[in-house]
C-alpha cells in the first residue's frame, strides 16, 4: 500500500457531514496562519489568529439559548475573503478516503498537490462565493493584505491528523537502536550521529 499509516478511522473522524470540530479548525489556524508582512522582513508564524475564528452556528446558538453541537462550520475573516476551514477540511478528507479506498496508484507528491488545490478552493469573497482557485505566492502562501494562511503548514497537520502512527514500521539504527520513520531519517541520522558514509 503506497499510503500506508493513514488510517480509514481517522481521516472519517476529522469532518462530519461538513462540519468540523473547534479544536481542530483552531490547531490548523496555528499551525498556518502567518503574519506575512511582518516587520521582520519574512513572514511569521501567527497562531494567535486563532481566536479569530468564528461559525454562525454558534452565533446564533448562543442568541437562542441553545446547546452547541460539537461539530460546526469554522470559518476565519481576512478583510473582504472568508477562508472556509470546514470546507477545506471536508474537501482534503474526501480527496484522502477517495485515494485511499480507491485509486491507491497516486504517490504521496499527487495527493499533496491535489490537497493543496481542494485548500486553495475553500476561500470566498465578500459575497460569499468562492474563488476556482485562490493565488498562492512562491512559498505556497494564500496571501490576505498582511496576513497569509500556508497552504503546505495546513496540508502536513490534516496529513498528521491523518496517520495511524502505532501502524507504521519503524527502521532501527544498530549502533543505538533509534527508530525512524523512514530511510531518509535514518541515514542523516547515521551520517551526524555515527559518521557512516553513505
Amino acid at each position: 500500500m503506497l499510503f500506508s499509516g493513514l488510517s480509514v478511522e481517522k481521516v472519517r473522524s476529522l469532518a462530519s457531514d461538513g462540519k468540523i470540530t473547534k479544536t481542530l479548525a483552531e490547531e490548523l489556524i496555528k499551525k498556518s496562519a502567518y503574519w506575512y508582512d511582518h516587520p521582520a522582513g519574512y513572514p511569521v508564524n501567527a497562531p494567535g489568529h486563532a481566536k479569530h475564528i468564528r461559525s454562525p452556528e454558534a452565533c446564533w446558538s448562543e442568541i437562542l439559548g441553545e446547546s452547541q453541537s460539537k461539530w460546526q462550520s469554522w470559518r476565519i475573516d481576512f478583510g473582504a475573503n472568508v477562508f472556509e476551514i470546514n470546507r477545506a477540511v471536508d474537501r482534503c478528507q474526501k480527496q484522502i478516503l477517495d485515494t485511499i479506498e480507491i485509486d491507491q496508484t497516486k504517490e504521496w507528491a499527487a495527493l499533496e498537490e491535489n490537497l493543496h488545490i481542494k485548500v486553495r478552493q475553500s476561500v470566498a469573497n465578500f459575497d460569499g462565493h468562492e474563488y476556482d482557485l485562490f493565488p498562492v505566492n512562491i512559498e505556497n502562501h494564500m496571501i490576505f493584505g498582511a496576513n497569509s494562511i500556508c497552504v503546505t503548514a495546513f496540508v502536513k497537520y490534516l496529513i498528521s491528523e491523518s496517520v495511524d502512527f502505532s501502524t507504521i514500521e519503524r527502521l532501527k539504527c544498530g549502533k543505538c537502536g533509534r527508530t525512524f520513520l523512514n530511510r531518509r531519517q535514518l541515514n542523516i541520522h547515521r551520517r551526524k550521529m555515527h559518521g557512516v558514509l553513505l
